[in-house]
């Protein structure tokens, strides 16, 4: 009996209709994810679709049942080539995606002019923890794959049996923009405008919080040497600089310089200036909270970081913690103290050591003549690998591999002092794939041309009848296309009219070109919206 049912089961697991509805169910998860991820972005594909479970299930299967079909129909015969090149074909793709997919590495590497780095941000958000207590550290990892449709749901122990410390998910909110929102009483929110060499930026700032951008900082209630401080006395707002502070009022155009070491009144809608920055406190919003909503506006979803919000707590202290990611970005760390607990907590790409170091030497940018849109970059870079060292030219379609890794050029900073290189490390992959897409394209030519291949014997069936088929198409010609004698002078055939015998005074003003004029004009060049000539 048992027997009996094992080969009744491996019949089915090797059946042609097995294969159909392992094939259909694979295309349709295939079309399925396309508009999953234009719909709601590449990270509601891979959580749904490509990263789940149900789907690696499905690969498997179609690779059990070719290599079952290549043993039940004896395609290990001459006559059967092209069947079994075809079967060994998608075995090798499937078996590349899976080395892709369990060895293989992505990321980006971002130099800047005149600098080296082997520092390779992962293509794959993490969320990390450093626990530090009682002399002791030790570091957590957890690969995260999150999106709007599939929002974090984990409860981690980062501590013992006896002294846990939870870690526990509240939140995901992709793309997030930050909007003012009511929150619990004493809460106070700052609209702040800043600018300085990199631009304008606008931002929130939330009590007990500092605000960083370049070398300036703004503290708001909570100290920070070297920072400009806003502290609150009795329901009033007070600025504290350790430098020079110039300011101008903007509705009475009023100048004048705060001293440092001086605590004065701080005033909305005033410009403060020092050391190359600018802030204007816009508004203050008294009562009010932070917080996120995915954005609308596609092309600010592009910059705008995904914000992971969780839960951290130790005995009978318990904080939310707001942890940003960006794609191709490495995140800030944020820092939690709980019962004499310090936690660092980042979510988002992870620095990744590469064996050697890449140096940008030059980023050379070339744009559309007339237009700022760009036509190439390219990367002068040199490959410091111990004693071995020697330069390399990076640019599109023209990829540096070296040590199992392959460089793209694949962006660069604004400022175009810097370039972005996409990394991919995947050479069993890669090749186990390419493999499968040669053996499919063998399986075609041999079902094609081989002797003993359908379209062979089809085509010689052809060949036999086309001598007569010829013949009777040629007499069907001759009997019906009647043969002309003789052309007329005034025959207006196009064969019988030359440029000499064109008569310009019938053809309709302007339709007549001279030929040396449409030559010019082929000439022009025409630029479209884009720059592209």
């Amino acid at each position: 009996m048992v027997v009996k049912r094992t080969k009744t089961g491996l019949k089915f697991l090797f059946s042609n209709k097995l294969t159909l509805v392992l094939l259909v169910a694979f295309a349709v998860s295939m079309a399925y994810a396309t508009f999953l991820e234009n719909d709601f972005g590449t990270p509601s594909a891979r959580a749904l679709i490509y990263d789940a479970w149900w789907f690696e299930l499905l690969m498997l299967g179609l690779g059990i049942n070719f290599i079952g079909n290549i043993f039940r129909y004896r395609l290990f015969h001459k006559e059967k080539l092209p069947l079994l090149t075809f079967h060994l074909a998608f075995i090798l793709i499937l078996l590349g995606a899976m080395v892709t997919r369990y060895t293989g590495m992505e990321g980006l590497i971002r130099i800047r002019e005149g600098q080296q780095s082997n520092i390779l941000i992962s293509q794959r958000h993490y969320l990390e923890a450093t626990i530090q207590s009682k002399d002791q550290v030790r570091y957590f990892e957890k690969p995260l794959t999150v999106s709007a449709l599939t929002p974090p749901d984990f409860e981690e122990n980062l501590g013992t049996k006896s002294e846990p410390l939870w870690l526990r998910s509240r939140s995901f909110v992709p793309d997030a923009e930050e909007v003012i929102i009511p929150g619990e009483e004493g809460g106070c929110i700052l609209e702040v405008a800043t600018a300085n060499e990199s631009g304008r930026n606008d931002q929130y700032l939330s009590r007990g919080k500092t605000l960083s951008r370049g070398s300036f900082k703004l503290a708001f209630d909570h100290w920070e040497a070297g920072a400009v401080n806003i502290v609150t006395e009795n329901g009033r707002y007070f600025l504290h600089t350790p430098r020079n502070l110039d300011f101008m009022t903007m509705a009475t155009q009023q100048v004048g310089t705060v001293p440092p070491d001086t605590l004065i009144e701080l005033k909305t809608r005033t410009l403060y200036q020092a050391e190359g920055a600018s802030f204007v406190i816009s508004a203050i919003h008294e009562g009010k909270q932070i917080g996120y909503n995915t954005t609308q506006d596609k092309e600010a979803a592009k910059v705008l970081p995904d914000v992971l919000q969780v839960d951290v707590q130790n005995g009978n202290e318990q904080e939310t913690v707001i942890l940003k990611a960006a794609d191709g970005l490495l995140s800030t760390a944020q820092e939690v103290k709980l019962n004499g607990t310090t936690l660092l907590l980042r979510y988002g790409p992870k620095p990744i050591q590469l064996p050697f170091s890449l140096q940008l030497n030059d980023f050379q940018l070339e744009r559309y003549p007339g237009s700022t849109s760009p036509s190439s970059y390219a990367s002068e870079i040199t490959v410091i690998d111990g004693g071995n060292t020697f330069p390399y030219r990076i640019f599109m379609n023209n990829v540096l591999d070296y040590n199992g890794y392959r460089f793209f050029q694949a962006s660069y900073d604004l400022d175009e002092r810097g370039t972005v290189l996409s990394v991919n490390r995947d050479w069993w992959g890669t090749r186990i794939t390419y493999l499968g897409y040669f053996a499919m394209g063998l399986g075609m030519l041999l079902a094609l041309f081989g002797k003993r291949s359908r379209f062979y014997q089809l085509n010689q069936q052809l060949k036999r009848l086309r001598a007569p088929l010829a013949t009777c198409l040629l007499l069907l010609f001759l009997g019906v296309i009647p043969v002309r004698s003789e052309i007329t002078p005034n025959d207006p055939s196009p064969e019988n009219i030359t440029d000499q015998e064109v008569d310009l005074s019938r053809l309709i003003p302007g339709q007549y070109i001279d030929p040396s004029h449409a030559a010019t004009f082929g000439k022009l060049m025409v630029q479209d919206l884009d720059g592209r000539i």
